[in-house]
């Protein structure tokens, strides 16, 4: 981590995403990883980082993260 410029902090406060144009976290971090995979995640994430809704993922992140121990319980739950 550190050797890329991250903190044990920065990772455990937001997804990361390390790529040849800069770190990027959060809602953007999503998006680029999105962008990385194949349709349709592709577009989704080309979606949500048009700057139009930027700031709807950018709320959408904060609510996910807020309710992160929420949802780990929920997916869990859901396995069983």
């Amino acid at each position: 981590m550190e050797a890329v410029g991250l903190t044990v902090k920065a990772c455990q406060d937001a997804v990361q995403w390390v790529g040849a144009t800069g770190i990027f976290g959060g809602h953007r971090a999503v998006a680029l990883l999105l962008q990385s995979a194949q349709f349709p995640w592709r577009l989704i994430g080309r979606l949500i980082d048009v700057p139009g809704l930027r700031l709807v993922s950018r709320v959408t992140y904060a609510i996910v993260k807020a309710n992160r121990s929420r949802l780990v319980h929920f997916c869990r739950q859901s396995i069983e």
